[in-house]
């Protein structure tokens, strides 16, 4: 929730003018790290646009700003399991990735999660197996959001 606050606080502030990401985390009261980090997720959705060291807010990132305040609603991000584009309140945080995000969503990781518990359980916890076995968790994920597309599509 932060990070969306500062996102919508740094496109407010960017209204007012272009600026560089010192001044930004200065207007908006963060640290300068964390303001780049912001700028580069909200120029990688579209957002904001980046001229050598100065950003200003897109068409799209006014229309945001001005028109609700839960940013993470209009943003989004592709799952790199599922590959469904989703809204960043469907991944988990993690402020050390250019989106503040995680690049699996939610679902991802929960049947992620919960099949790797049901195969160390039944393997009696054997980590040589269960590591072997998170390479065909993922391989599984993908194949099981390939068919659910195909059959959506009638084929």
């Amino acid at each position: 929730m932060r990070d969306d606050i500062n996102s919508r606080r740094i496109l407010e502030f960017l209204l007012n003018g272009s600026q560089d990401a010192y001044h930004v985390s200065v207007g908006i009261g963060c640290s300068s790290s964390h303001a780049s980090k912001t700028l580069t997720a909200l120029r990688g959705v579209g957002l904001v646009t980046q001229k050598g060291n100065i950003y200003t807010v897109t068409d799209l990132g006014k229309t945001i700003v001005n028109a609700d305040p839960q940013l993470s609603n209009f943003v989004t991000q592709t799952c790199s399991v599922c590959g469904i584009e989703k809204p960043l309140s469907e991944f988990h945080r993690d402020t050390s990735k250019p989106t503040g995000h995680r690049s699996r969503c939610k679902d991802c990781v929960s049947l992620y999660h919960s099949q790797r518990k049901k195969l160390y359980t039944e393997n009696e916890g054997s980590s040589e197996l269960i590591d072997k076995l998170d390479e065909l968790i993922s391989i599984q994920l993908r194949q099981l959001d390939l068919f659910e597309k195909l059959a959506s599509r009638g084929k």
